[in-house]
């Protein structure tokens, strides 16, 4: 009897010691400010993005998340820096549609862009604006196009970099149309802003979101959108493909990646927080006013459709002749 007693106390110890056993990675996750790299200058729509979203999946984690804006490089600075950060969820990725990208235009990456993140979840979309400065004196993509070919010397356009999503969207309109239009790369999207203004760089292409507030100043002119359909917010401005360049379309997506070895548990409770920040209706209305569109998914699906974007990307690339600066 007594060594069945002892049995017994020696099992009840067990599950005594299992029930208050040290908690899991996600259990007092996060306890600390998150920081969430983005890989552009600030103004831009990769922030303004980020900014909205991350305010209200601060509120849900119960911990701030502070946005690292880190431009440069087609966002590799950015992606490098998360990719080599510890995998512990509170170094995270905004990442863009140059995340696609990156793998064909440049030769050596100090990071894989596959093996070296986990996918968390898409954070929305938007089309890119053709803008022109008003001294053009044109009011349409033809009459743009009818301009460019005419130029002497070619028209210079900027962009937020070499590779970046508004550069070879910009390559894609020029290698369908025929036109030869100047490259101009900047550290970001407002010094390729400030040339635009300004004249001396007077093309541009540039998300919805930062170029709504230049239309409605009458700062540029808008000549079309890149997203196959218009879009609620500008309804009067026509999409580029049906303006006369059939079969164009080139967005730029969003969305977080934390470093390949981040707690399953850590993800989930990411994703959770990301997905129910995307269904909240105040920020689909922020995202939606400032000409966004919603995109939402699994960590799966997420991870299909980087894959997927990779491979588009890789023939635009090519048939652009597009290479990174060295």
């Amino acid at each position: 009897m007594r060594l069945a007693a002892t049995w017994h106390l020696l099992v009840a110890a067990l599950f005594s010691a299992a029930a208050h056993a040290a908690p899991g990675p996600a259990d007092d996750f996060p306890n600390r400010p998150i920081r969430l790299i983005v890989g552009f200058s600030p103004g831009g729509g990769a922030d303004i993005s980020a900014r909205i979203i991350a305010t209200k999946a601060s509120e849900i984690l119960g911990a701030q998340i502070i946005i690292d804006n880190r431009p440069g490089a087609g966002a590799n600075i950015a992606a490098e820096a998360v990719a080599k950060s510890k995998p512990d969820g509170y170094t995270l990725l905004h990442t863009t549609t140059a995340h696609a990208i990156a793998p064909s235009l440049y030769k050596k990456l100090n990071y894989d862009y596959l093996k070296d993140f986990a996918p968390i979840a898409p954070l929305g979309a938007a089309g890119f604006v053709l803008a022109v400065h008003p001294s053009l004196g044109v009011n349409t993509v033809g009459e743009f196009v009818a301009y460019a070919k005419k130029a002497k010397p070619s028209l210079s356009y900027g962009s937020s970099g070499v590779g970046g999503p508004s550069h070879l969207a910009t390559e894609l309109f020029t290698s369908m149309t025929g036109t030869d239009l100047q490259h101009v790369p900047y550290r970001g999207i407002n010094p390729a802003l400030v040339d635009l203004l300004a004249g001396r760089a007077p093309v541009g292409f540039m998300t919805l979101p930062t170029a709504l507030p230049l239309m409605r100043n009458k700062q540029v002119v808008a000549l079309g959108l890149s997203s196959m359909q218009r879009s609620s917010l500008a309804p009067q401005l026509p999409t580029i493909a049906e303006s006369g360049v059939a079969g164009y379309s080139a967005e730029t997506w969003y969305g977080a990646l934390a470093p390949t070895g981040t707690p399953e548990a850590i993800l989930d409770k990411l994703h959770a927080a990301f997905a129910q920040t995307m269904r909240d209706p105040s920020v689909q209305a922020k995202l939606l006013e400032q000409g966004f569109d919603i995109r939402t998914g699994g960590r799966v699906e997420f991870a299909a459709y980087i894959r997927a974007e990779t491979g588009k990307w890789t023939r635009i690339v090519k048939a652009a002749g597009v290479t990174a600066e060295e």
